[in-house]
């Protein structure tokens, strides 16, 4: 039907790590959806969160795969998505040469943003901030410039080892990795000298790979992605920041 309305540019999204679910079911699910041809195929692993109907019934009473199950589900998944043309280049999107989110790339990339309407929120001079969630508050702000507050609490200004930190938890996030080049020219330090010694580990153990201008996490490293980049960004070589009165 979306080829029909002449829509060429679309976009599916999976889930895996379901109840019931298999690496086979998923495999079979996703030579369903690569035969019919979208540009992009998003991916994302099941999370239980509270107050939702999984959450009240509890992960324990669900006939969810263990986490072996789901290691074996996002590497085979990856390795048949790549058979099928569709580069990863984030940890949970795949999509066909020329076809990635270029929206989404912001966000990994840093770079700013507006968003506008109730409850949207911007990146912008180095400050995020959001719009209250009040769709008549909002109007009234809007119709009534300078009488209306709505712009919501908690804005926040980005700036040292916060910025730092925010640019290697995305930059990580992407198949490309973090480009020590980039890093050297945007924050005035060597990456490597900060956070090599943490990384040596996740390389040998091959959950990382260092090219000759980049660190980049494999499959094996993304889908423990969170563990690893939490335990990246607890640390940093000080004596390789100079001043370190800036952080």
């Amino acid at each position: 039907m979306a080829r029909r309305a002449k829509i060429e540019n679309i976009s599916v999204d999976l889930m895996f790590g379901i109840p019931h679910q298999t690496t086979e079911s998923l495999l079979r699910t996703i030579d369903y959806v690569t035969r019919l041809g979208p540009e992009h195929i998003s991916l994302y692993n099941l999370k239980i969160e509270p107050n939702t109907h999984f959450g009240r019934i509890g992960a324990a009473n669900l006939a969810l795969p263990d986490e072996d199950e789901e290691f074996k589900m996002y590497l085979q998944a990856c390795q048949f998505l790549e058979s099928r043309g569709y580069k990863q280049y984030e940890i949970s999107n795949f999509a066909k040469p020329g076809k990635m989110s270029h929206h989404n790339l912001k966000y990994w990339n840093c770079e700013e943003y507006l968003g506008l309407g109730p409850s949207a929120h911007s990146y912008f001079n180095g400050t995020r901030f959001s719009f209250i969630p009040s769709i008549n508050q909002y109007m009234k702000g809007i119709e009534n410039i300078g009488s209306e507050i709505i712009i919501s609490d908690g804005s926040e200004q980005i700036s040292g080892r916060a910025m730092m930190g925010e640019y290697i938890m995305l930059r990580l996030r992407l198949s490309e990795g973090l480009v020590l080049s980039d890093f050297q020219r945007k924050f005035g330090y060597d990456f490597e000298e900060m956070y090599g010694s943490k990384l040596r580990p996740y390389i040998e153990g091959g959950y990382m790979i260092r090219t000759r201008d980049s660190f980049a996490l494999t499959p094996r490293g993304m889908f423990v992605s969170n563990y690893i980049l939490s335990d990246i960004l607890s640390y940093a070589d000080l004596n390789a920041i100079t001043p370190a009165s800036e952080f």
